[in-house]
């Protein structure tokens, strides 16, 4: 038990001698210590003010489809007819919008549109180009470079959503504000259009199964006005019989039934005339990109890593450097040809580059 405690309590010493030796090796070096660090977090900061990025943001919310195949068809089961109409649901969740806008398609149209914004804010002159131009990205083929492009824009996109609120949030990260801001509303312009397509392409669709059920609704309407009419021309008198009586009631409800159909089948076909022309808006903004643009880091974040990155090297080398010592102390002659076949090696990387 002896020797066990008597050999912790050396590990223990030891350990304290270790690191107060690295302390002190360390502070052999203040200038470096500190000068290096300083200079690296100027650095930071310098970055941050030349290639920091913009984020614009901007939130919207879906419109919903005022009219469907299945709002159709629960309207026509009021009346006791089954139009043989699918009855799910149509409407796009939000979801499908966060899906749709980091899809490959979407990014890869962006990036091939055309931006041109000021040069510097207040200046006349203007950059202008694609975003293939503007982020300088090349490829052995137009696929390679549309491949890059998508992939860097998924890396500066960020989309989410709220259920609840049934909201889209967009952010759209650029190393100009202006950029930004015209990215994220490129993407929203985008996204209407190509829902607007759509859904006008459903009302077309919707349309034409209408008109073709429409027609079917007429000819079942007449047959049934044909049977109504033929059993009144047969029987004057059906009053007086209780058996006609209730025939011309059965036929009367068949009548009627046809008619609401075909009515409700008439305001349907209407409806889906007007949707497929409609040219309205299918989101609502809620945050426009144009408001503001913000910058994506902190200067004081950048400045914090760039004291912490000089202060790692600055110990790398404080240490590197005292290794050095040590082998010269204890091997003068290894450590001389060490320097010889330093010096030699970098001579003649500088020979080779000039």
């Amino acid at each position: 038990m002896t020797n066990v405690h008597g050999t912790l309590a050396t590990g223990g010493a030891a350990d304290e001698m270790t690191l107060t030796g690295l302390a002190a090796r360390l502070l052999r070096y203040p200038r470096l210590m500190v000068l290096l660090p300083l200079a690296f977090g100027v650095l930071g900061l310098v970055y941050f003010l030349r290639f920091g990025s913009y984020v614009s943001d901007s939130s919207f919310t879906p419109e919903q489809t005022q009219f469907s195949l299945s709002s159709l068809a629960g309207l026509a089961s009021q009346f006791g007819a089954n139009l043989g109409i699918p009855t799910g649901g149509q409407n796009e969740t939000v979801d499908f919008y966060e899906e749709l806008l980091k899809s490959p398609q979407l990014l890869a149209t962006i990036a091939y549109e055309t931006y041109r914004f000021p040069n510097r804010e207040g200046d006349g002159d203007t950059v202008s180009g694609t975003l293939v131009q503007l982020y300088g990205i090349t490829g052995a083929t137009r696929d390679e470079v549309t491949a890059k492009v998508v992939k860097r824009l998924q890396g500066r996109i960020s989309v989410s959503s709220d259920l609840r609120a049934n909201t889209v949030a967009l952010k759209v990260k650029a190393p100009r504000p202006e950029l930004a801001k015209l990215i994220n509303r490129r993407m929203l312009d985008f996204l209407n259009d190509f829902n607007l397509k759509a859904r006008q392409s459903q009302a077309l669709a919707e349309r034409k199964f209408i008109e073709q059920r429409m027609a079917e609704a007429q000819r079942e309407l007449t047959a049934a006005e044909d049977s109504m009419q033929a059993f009144l021309e047969t029987n004057r008198t059906y009053q007086s019989s209780p058996r006609l009586t209730f025939e011309a009631a059965r036929l009367q409800r068949r009548v009627e039934l046809h008619q609401q159909v075909y009515v409700t089948l008439a305001q349907a076909y209407e409806q889906a005339r007007v949707e497929e022309v409609r040219n309205t808006p299918v989101i609502t903004i809620i945050d426009e990109p144009e408001l503001y643009a913000k910058r994506s880091r902190s200067p004081v974040l950048m400045g914090i890593l760039g004291v912490f990155g000089g202060l790692v090297l600055a110990m790398a080398i404080a240490l590197g450097q005292e290794h050095l010592i040590g082998e010269r102390n204890r091997d003068p002659e290894g450590y001389r040809r060490l320097r010889e076949s330093w010096h030699n090696s970098m001579g003649r990387l500088w020979r080779a580059r000039g």
